[in-house]
Order: structure tokens, then C-alpha cells, then sequence
């Protein structure tokens, strides 16, 4: 079993369903060498993914098309999630908060200090990651965390 993003979600999955992708990015039709080729990409920490992707050969209107979703790209660096000291942020990390944060449309008050473990970052925001406090599921500004 590997691990494959699907949906904006990872999950286990069997990754050599997805072994037919060697045979569909020969396809004639752009669409599918197009998606042949973001899946490939997703699973190109698999031996044979990472070798399928090598050897494909897209067109430039083709590839340009491909690499429109970012797939097989490094983060952009607007996008680079950091804590309140500069420190950069991966996704299932673990921060700390350094301030009292009263938690929208609830009592309840996330308190300094409070371990946030497993946090998820918010792929069009930078400044937001979420995680979940008292089990709770949060969105909280990145400038109120340190990562631990």
C-alpha cells in the first residue's frame, strides 16, 4: 500500500491500481495523457510511477495544460506557511499556541500553551492552518503558533 493524494485527501491507497497509467499516457487524446500525467505525478514517490513519468512525452500546449493544478511542483512561495518566528510549517506538524484564542461561534477559548498536533494547511492561505483543539476543528492564524 502507498499513500496517494486523491480528492485533496490523503488516503491509503492500492497504488498498483493505478499501474494502468503506463498503458493511458500513450493514449492519442490530450485529456488523458493530460491526466495520466497528474497522476503519475501524485505517485511518483512509487519506483515505477517516477520511471512512467520519465519516459511520457507530452506536447508544450499538452504539458502546459498538465501543470495547470501545480502537480509534481514545489509549494509557491507566497504559500509557504510559517509560525509567529519564521519557521516553516508542514502539514502534521505540531504547534503550540502562544496567545488565547476565543474560537468563533462557540465559549470555548483555545488556551496559550495548548499543544495543536496533526495540523493541515490551507492550500490558498498561507496564514491559516487547521487543527483541532479540545476536539474541535479550527482554523488558526499561523502568527498566533510556534511550532514545537
Amino acid at each position: 500500500m502507498g499513500l496517494v493524494v486523491h480528492n485533496n485527501k490523503d488516503e491509503d491507497m492500492d497504488t498498483n491500481h493505478w499501474r494502468c497509467l503506463s498503458k493511458s499516457m500513450w493514449n492519442e487524446n490530450f485529456p488523458v495523457q493530460v491526466m495520466s500525467w497528474r497522476m503519475l505525478s501524485r505517485l511518483n514517490s512509487e519506483s515505477w510511477g517516477q520511471d512512467a513519468l520519465e519516459m511520457m512525452c507530452l506536447e508544450d500546449d499538452a504539458l502546459t495544460w498538465a501543470k495547470a493544478t501545480r502537480e509534481g511542483q514545489a509549494q509557491d512561495e507566497s504559500l509557504i506557511h510559517k509560525d509567529c518566528n519564521g519557521v516553516t510549517m508542514q502539514s502534521g506538524n505540531t504547534v503550540v499556541l502562544i496567545k488565547d484564542l476565543p474560537i468563533k461561534d462557540t465559549s470555548m477559548v483555545a488556551k496559550r500553551g495548548t499543544a495543536v498536533r496533526k495540523i493541515g494547511l490551507v492550500a490558498d492561505n498561507a496564514e491559516h492552518i487547521t487543527g483541532k483543539v479540545n476536539g474541535q476543528s479550527i482554523v488558526i492564524l499561523t502568527q498566533f503558533t510556534k511550532k514545537s
